[in-house]
């Protein structure tokens, strides 16, 4: 979600997907929204779908580390840049209490953080404080599980903790290791003995995963090791897509190509446009949260919905 989005697109964002359905924010409350007649309390007797706002961000891939923090100008748009996604993330919260939001790896917040007014560090604490501002993971990078030696986990995810508690007070309880290739019982064991009680996981063997899909397995009780037994014992769950995305590439907000087009294909909310498609993507998101209900456990359906990686407009928060 680089970039600043308007109030009411981010409005839509969140209340769309739950046309049919039901968010679960810590205290029930109304939605503000003009368009759609929604709530965030529990209906009983029909699927409840709860939906957790939150970026993922590599600090390396196709561009260096900084090259991903800054936005950088290209034909006159704005595109990239993880600073506009926490410039816009915080700007929204405060423009509307109902909305939370949920930041793992540290690395780009860290840097964002160190740039930031003192003022507009005290807005944050404040907001992390309500609970509407969430930390998971709590490590500089997701580290990989199955390669990475455990030393380097331990020293990763020591100096992210440290940053929290210094700066927030705060020590996150699940682990977000949406995007790791490869899993190994390290994970577990190290995150129980750090007071983690819960682990999820976006990938997996694409056999093991079609195999615990058929007999609703998703969710796991993970030993960390049999040497200390129950203690290492957490709670872990698979997304039932094998990804963390939306349903489909459809689910993107005014995504655009390289050089800043809109593509046809992104949300199109306005009826005046001539390309209105909100139904069908509201039909398409009912049919896939019926589907996902098949492969988990409880009567629940938890959809971790990506904000959209795609260039936007964006408004800087006040640095030094």
């Amino acid at each position: 979600m680089p970039g600043y989005v308007r109030s009411r697109r981010v409005t839509v964002a969140v209340l769309l997907l739950v046309v049919a359905c039901c968010c679960c924010h810590m205290q029930p409350v109304a939605c503000r929204s003009a368009l759609y007649n929604t709530n965030a309390t529990r209906k009983e007797g029909m699927l409840n779908v709860h939906i957790i706002s939150h970026t993922h961000n590599d600090p390396g891939w196709l561009s260096s580390f900084t090259q991903y923090h800054r936005t950088v100008t290209l034909d006159d748009h704005t595109i990239g840049g993880v600073e506009a996604i926490l410039d816009s993330v915080v700007l929204q919260l405060l423009d509307n209490p109902d909305r939370t939001f949920v930041y793992a790896d540290l690395a780009f917040f860290v840097k964002w953080w160190q740039e930031l007014h003192e003022d507009t560090k005290a807005t944050v604490r404040h907001l992390v404080q309500q609970g509407r501002f969430e930390f998971t993971g709590g490590g500089i990078v997701q580290h990989d599980e199955a390669t990475s030696h455990y030393s380097g986990m331990i020293d990763q995810m020591s100096l992210g903790m440290r940053f929290l508690q210094e700066e927030f007070g705060h020590s996150p309880k699940i682990a977000w290791q949406l995007d790791g290739f490869g899993h190994s019982n390290t994970e577990p064991l190290l995150k129980s003995m750090g007071g983690f009680e819960a682990v999820f996981f976006g990938r997996s063997d694409h056999a093991d995963m079609a195999q615990r899909k058929q007999n609703r397995s998703l969710e796991l009780i993970w030993r960390g090791s049999e040497a200390y037994g129950s203690e290492t014992d957490m709670f872990a769950s698979q997304y039932p897509t094998g990804n963390y995305g939306p349903p489909s590439m459809q689910w993107f907000f005014e995504r655009r190509d390289d050089y800043g087009k809109f593509l046809a294909d992104s949300v199109q909310d306005d009826p005046e446009t001539g390309t209105y498609n909100v139904q069908g993507l509201i039909d398409e998101f009912v049919q896939r949260a019926e589907e996902w209900q098949q492969a988990v456990l409880g009567e629940d359906n938890s959809k971790r919905h990506s904000t959209p990686e795609a260039p936007m407009h964006c408004r800087r928060l006040p640095r030094r």
